[in-house]
């Protein structure tokens, strides 16, 4: 497997490691990691695509390094009906086997720790705000609220407002 691919593989490992330490009750999808890669990504702590998905930003390549993850049976993805997708490690691996660069640990560190509690569809709002707010070049916080409950209008507008606002993807 090439060097960058398997690393790619070992910052998602580290990331699910992380949380379950930090949040033992969290459950951890794969929209969770999704959407806190996405965040890591936009920090500069990691290089993955995103484009826009129904539930935000979303990476391919990411979505099929968490199958190689599986397979290698670093991590364990099981569906659970009703719940959804719970992500664990399956091995125990040490952080001198997993060769991270300090740019992604203090990246990954920092989104875990700010953002790592929330629950999917929190996530999925943030990371769209972000998303817009980055890639649309929207600087108007009510353009980006606007953008969001379009595409999320199951959730109110006021939730939307009130998660952005608290996160710090909005000033307002």
């Amino acid at each position: 497997m090439d060097k960058e691919i398997l690393n790619d593989i070992h910052k998602i490992y580290y990331v699910v490691k992380r949380i379950s330490e930090k949040y033992p009750n969290q459950q951890i999808g794969k929209t969770l990691i999704q959407k806190l890669f996405y965040l890591i990504v936009e920090k500069g702590g990691a290089k993955f695509d995103y484009s826009m998905y129904h539930y935000g930003p979303y990476s391919s390549t990411l979505g099929s390094y968490l199958s190689f993850a599986d397979n290698m049976e670093l991590l364990d993805i099981k569906w659970v009906e009703d719940k959804g997708y719970h992500i664990s490690t399956k091995k125990e691996l040490k952080q001198e086997e997993l060769a991270l660069d300090e740019n992604f640990i203090n990246s990954a560190e920092e989104i875990i720790r700010n953002y790592g509690n929330k629950k999917a569809i929190e996530l999925s709002i943030i990371a769209t705000g972000f998303f817009i707010k980055t890639h649309f070049k929207s600087k108007n916080d009510n353009d980006i609220i606007e953008s969001v409950f379009s595409l999320k209008r199951k959730y109110g507008r006021d939730k939307i407002e009130k998660l952005l606002k608290e996160t710090g993807v909005i000033q307002s």
